[in-house]
């Protein structure tokens, strides 16, 4: 059975190209205000990164002696309460941990670092993250530390 449009009223003609033209337009400000709207949900969540990094910047400089390091994760689980689905891990220059959140479920794969306060945002191991990773001194000290903060996007 074919259908010749040619034939078909100009009503009806029409009405299909306005709902065609209008299907389309709607789906493409659909697309447009869905990236908008990730771009800014990855801005808040840079910004939360950003305060909790500065956070844990703050405890690291008041680690001068051993004792402080030895209190550090106490001190850093004390300020990272209240943070669902924010997890930090740190790692010494030398790879080794020195901290990672209680409930941390950090991905198999390391995120490199693209220098101080780089922030990554992609897939792995079938969840969405967004990471910001970052240098800090601590104490008189001048070692630097690595610090990898993760939070799943869900």
């Amino acid at each position: 059975m074919k259908v010749h449009l040619a034939k078909k009223s100009i009503t009806l003609r029409l009405t299909l190209l306005f709902a065609a033209v209008s299907s389309a337009v709607l789906l493409l400000l659909g697309l447009i205000i869905g990236a908008l709207v990730e771009k800014h949900f990855e801005e808040l969540d840079r910004d939360l990164l950003g305060g909790k990094m500065e956070l844990v910047r703050k405890e690291l400089s008041q680690t001068v002696t051993a004792a402080d390091l030895a209190a550090l994760p106490q001190r850093l689980d004390a300020a990272l309460v209240g943070h669902r689905g924010l997890w930090v891990r740190l790692r010494g220059i030398d790879g080794k941990s020195l901290y990672s959140s209680g409930s941390a479920s950090f991905p198999a794969w390391e995120i490199p670092a693209k220098g101080d306060r780089s922030f990554e945002a992609g897939t792995g191991d079938g969840q969405q993250w967004r990471v910001l990773t970052g240098q800090a001194k601590w104490g008189r000290l001048t070692r630097p530390m690595r610090q990898w903060m993760w939070r799943p996007n869900s």
